[in-house]
Order: structure tokens, then sequence, then C-alpha cells
């Protein structure tokens, strides 16, 4: 599996439920194709709004890009930043 480290369209994961809500963000449980079938993968959305503030967004994507820098056992991997539905 290769990572996202860029960011691109996320056309192929497809939103199954939203798991969560906070000041900044939601977070989905979604699946995308994969060698075996799917996998299900969450994923953080910025809210529209928020979006829409360059100050915010820009944060927000500073903490991806940070995230997917880390590596650790007692934390989650980061497969990529990119676009969903705009």
């Amino acid at each position: 599996m290769t990572p996202r480290r860029v960011l691109e369209p996320l056309d192929d994961y497809q939103v199954v439920a939203r798991i969560g809500r906070g000041g900044m963000a939601e977070i989905f449980l979604a699946r995308r194709p994969a060698p075996r079938g799917h996998e299900f993968v969450v994923l953080k959305q910025l809210h529209p709004d928020d979006a829409q503030d360059p100050v915010i967004l820009q944060m927000f994507l500073d903490e991806a890009r940070v995230a997917l820098r880390l590596t650790h056992r007692s934390i989650v991997r980061g497969l990529g930043l990119g676009l969903l539905e705009g």
C-alpha cells in the first residue's frame, strides 16, 4: 500500500458513517479498494466554514503534514492528505 503524501483527490474512498465531530473537524469511517476487497480507514474533514478561512485551513494542513511524518507503535499511521468532494 503506497501512502498518499501529496494533496490529491480521494475519489476512491466511500464514506460509511460519521463517527465524531469536534470544533474544527468531523471524523468519518470510510472504505477504499484494497488488493483483497476493501479496507476501512478513518477520514478527518475540516468543517466547510473553517475551510474558507485561510489561517484555519493552513493550520489543518500543517497538522496533517506533521502527523504523516510521525512513526511510532502507539500512533495511528497516516496514509495521506487529500481532497474529498472538493
